[in-house]
């Protein structure tokens, strides 16, 4: 008879054999193919990055051969070795840009500026008339 003590240690067993062939496969396949082949949900990593921070770098590791895995493909289809749709390269110009940012995210500034290049100006209008509205009803709504 098993105790319960031993019933969890087999659990925690199981499930970081489960983690470690989880982390093999998304190296080579990604995210949802690699819990296709463990048969676990996909949220299931998620919840191990959540609470494993022994798992949380070991994805960051696994991750990076990810990006390395999209870059080749992309080398590879520059050289004129493999052919790539042009919705195939905008899903791996998205992937790469959220997996390496630094790297590839697309960098956009906005700067905005008055006449000639001035301060904004801004008019409020007749704003302070609203406040004097409010404090007259106030004043005759509480002293009633």
């Amino acid at each position: 008879m098993q105790t319960d003590i031993e019933a969890a240690a087999m659990r925690r067993e199981r499930t970081e054999a489960l983690k470690v062939k989880w982390l093999e496969a998304f190296r080579e396949y990604g995210h949802r193919r690699a819990c296709d082949m463990c048969q676990i949900a996909v949220s299931l990593p998620t919840y191990w990055r959540k609470h494993d921070p022994e798992f949380v770098t070991q994805h960051a590791e696994a991750a990076a051969y990810t990006a390395e895995r999209l870059e080749t493909l992309v080398d590879a289809a520059i050289e004129g070795h493999r052919e790539m749709t042009s919705v195939q390269a905008q899903l791996v110009k998205w992937r790469l840009g959220a997996l390496r940012p630094a790297t590839y995210r697309e960098r956009v500034s906005v700067e905005q500026s008055g006449p000639g290049g001035g301060p904004i100006e801004i008019d409020t209008g007749n704003a302070g008339r609203g406040l004097e509205l409010l404090d007259r009803w106030s004043t005759s709504v509480f002293d009633d």
